[in-house]
C-alpha cells in the first residue's frame, strides 16, 4: 500500500523505485522459493511414481477402468465389468450379463507377475507385494504368505509409528492362497468414500461362490495403504 501511495506525486517523499524496489524483491523472492519448493515436488512425485511394483498379469480382470476420468469410481470388481448390474442385496443371484462376461473370457496361458510403475498401477489391479517393499496404492488384502491371511506393515511414513502393524485377509479369502487361487476369485467390492481419518476405513464385498453370491463387510484391519512397507512377511496379494 505504501509503495503505490509513493506513485502519487502529491504524497511520494522520494524517487518511486525506492519505494517499489522493495515490494518487487520480496515478490521475486517468494515467486523463486514457491518455484523452488514446486520443483523439488515434482522430483519427489516423479520418483515416486517411477518406482516398480509387481503386477499379476495374463488373466481376466474386466475391472480395469481404461477411461481415466472413471478412476475414481467407488466400485471394483475382479472379472466382473463393474458397469453391469449384479447381485440385489435381497436374493442370491447374480446378473445373468456378469455370468456370461465371466465365462465367455479366457486368460490364453498361466498368470505371470511382471514389473509396472506405481503409476501405471490402476484400479482393479492384482497387486503382488514382497518383504520389504512399499505398497504402491491402497490395497485389499486378498492372500499372504501366512497360513492364517497376516501380513504386518510398517507404518511410520503414515503415522510416526515404529511398532509393525498387523493386518489380514478376510476368512472368506482363506481357501485363496497364492497367485493360483487368487486368480479364480470371482468377487464385487465396494468402498466407501475416502475419509482424513487413517484408521476408517469400510466397505463390503460381493463374492460368488458355487452360483451364489455372499456378501461381507470389510475394514482398515484388511487393507493395507501406500506408503507403508511389508514387513516379516514374504508377500501378499491385494486388489
Amino acid at each position: 500500500m505504501m509503495a503505490i501511495v509513493q506513485l502519487i506525486p502529491y504524497f511520494k517523499i522520494g524517487p518511486a523505485w525506492a519505494a517499489v524496489l522493495p515490494l518487487l524483491s520480496v515478490l521475486a523472492l517468494t515467486a523463486f522459493k514457491d518455484a523452488v519448493e514446486d520443483w523439488r515436488r515434482h522430483i519427489s512425485d516423479n520418483r515416486l511414481n517411477n518406482i516398480k511394483t509387481k503386477v499379476i498379469k495374463n488373466v481376466v480382470n474386466k475391472n480395469i477402468i481404461d477411461d481415466p476420468l472413471n478412476t475414481c469410481t467407488k466400485q471394483s470388481s475382479i472379472f466382473g465389468s463393474i458397469f453391469d448390474s449384479y447381485a440385489d442385496s435381497n436374493n442370491n443371484s447374480i446378473s445373468k450379463t456378469w455370468l456370461s462376461d465371466i465365462h465367455n473370457q479366457t486368460t490364453g496361458g498361466s498368470p505371470i507377475v511382471r514389473n509396472f510403475k506405481w503409476k501405471d498401477v490402476r484400479v482393479g489391479d492384482l497387486i503382488y507385494i514382497t518383504e520389504n517393499n512399499q505398497i504402491p496404492a491402497d490395497i485389499l488384502i486378498l492372500s499372504s504368505a501366512h497360513d492364517n491371511g497376516a501380513c504386518f506393515v510398517d507404518t511410520k511414513d503414515l503415522d510416526g509409528e515404529t511398532n509393525l502393524k498387523s493386518r489380514s485377509s478376510l476368512d472368506i479369502f482363506k481357501e485363496y492362497k497364492g497367485i493360483e487361487g487368487v486368480v479364480q476369485l470371482r468377487l464385487v467390492a465396494e468402498a466407501d468414500s475416502p475419509t482424513a481419518d487413517l484408521q476408517d476405513a469400510n466397505g463390503k464385498i460381493k463374492i460368488l461362490e458355487k452360483g451364489r453370491t455372499k456378501t461381507v463387510g470389510y475394514n482398515m484391519n484388511n487393507m493395507i495403504l501406500r506408503g507403508m512397507v511389508l514387513r516379516n512377511t514374504e508377500w501378499t496379494i491385494g486388489l
